[in-house]
């Protein structure tokens, strides 16, 4: 997942908890065009605008799955069978809604629900839930005390009501510098969230990781995160660009070090049975 299909992740999916099986059955877009794309650019591109118009750009189909099959933010269920192509090719999808993407609760179910309809109907897509049992990092807290060190403050941010105002046109304002609420910002060396959940967070901590990481912090409610580590940290989170340098090494703590001794949290590695999503069928679609 590129930086910022993660940000977008956020906006898209930290407002709420709304599950799947909440949303009418078989909701589909009024009008959707499906395109390959060829000439493959750094960015992934997701717009949702008001009066229910949704766009994708430059993304690939395993992407687009994983987005639509959100439970909750940064929901990152593996996805396991399917061919090569879900993961390489990319795709361009314009759909317009009849009614608004997002839900009363600010959670973007029935986007997520038409595009779901939308991968059955074009793409043939069929998938089923799993449990497998894989190596994990178990997200608890580190102080004898449980409460978080500095870097880890809960917040009153409301944002239901953010993504709401946004989902109508009438986005954040947000001072030059400063992150936008219910977001996550990745600069080198740092880890900045707004308003996160303990499972979005280690939702995050895990695409950083390699290896999912369940919550077992017992926090509920939601936090503002500010992280500073070590810039080698963010490698498997952010893709390279080809043409950049490596980053600088830096003298920073590990992420590891960082959340324990900033955050009051740590990482222990476990294994643990974790939700999948395998692929059954899929084909690629009839051009439009």
């Amino acid at each position: 997942m590129s930086a910022r299909l993660a940000v977008i992740g956020s906006l898209l999916g930290m407002a709420g908890s709304a599950g799947i099986a909440q949303q009418p059955v078989t909701p589909t877009f009024e009008v959707a065009t499906v395109k390959p794309v060829k000439a493959v650019d750094a960015q992934n591109r997701i717009s949702i605008q008001p009066g229910g118009r949704l766009t994708f750009g430059n993304i690939t189909l395993k992407q687009l799955i994983s987005t639509s099959y959100q439970r909750t933010g940064f929901d990152n269920r593996e996805i396991l069978g399917g061919p090569d192509w879900v993961s390489t090719e990319r795709w361009e999808i314009m759909a317009q809604a009849k009614g608004e993407l997002v839900g009363p609760d600010g959670f973007p179910g029935p986007a997520f629900a038409m595009i779901r309809t939308l991968l059955a109907e074009r793409f043939q897509l069929q998938v089923h839930d799993e449990q497998r049992e894989r190596a994990v990092y178990l997200l608890q807290r580190s102080r004898p005390d449980g409460s978080p060190a500095p870097a880890l403050r809960r917040s009153t941010v409301d944002c239901a009501a953010i993504m709401r105002d946004e989902a109508q046109g009438r986005p954040p304002v947000v001072e030059p510098g400063q992150l936008r609420p219910c977001a996550v910002g990745i600069p080198p060396g740092k880890l900045q969230a707004s308003a996160v959940t303990m499972s979005a967070l280690a939702g995050v901590l895990g695409s950083f990781v390699g290896r999912p990481v369940v919550d077992r912090t017992g926090m509920d409610g939601v936090f503002d995160v500010n992280l500073e580590f070590s810039p080698e940290s963010r490698a498997n989170f952010v893709p390279p660009d080809p043409g950049a340098p490596p980053p600088p090494p830096g003298d920073g703590p590990s992420l590891f070090t960082a959340l324990q001794e900033q955050a009051g949290l740590r990482l222990v590695a476990g294994r643990a049975a974790v939700d999948v999503l395998v692929i059954d069928r899929v084909q690629r679609p009839t051009p439009d």
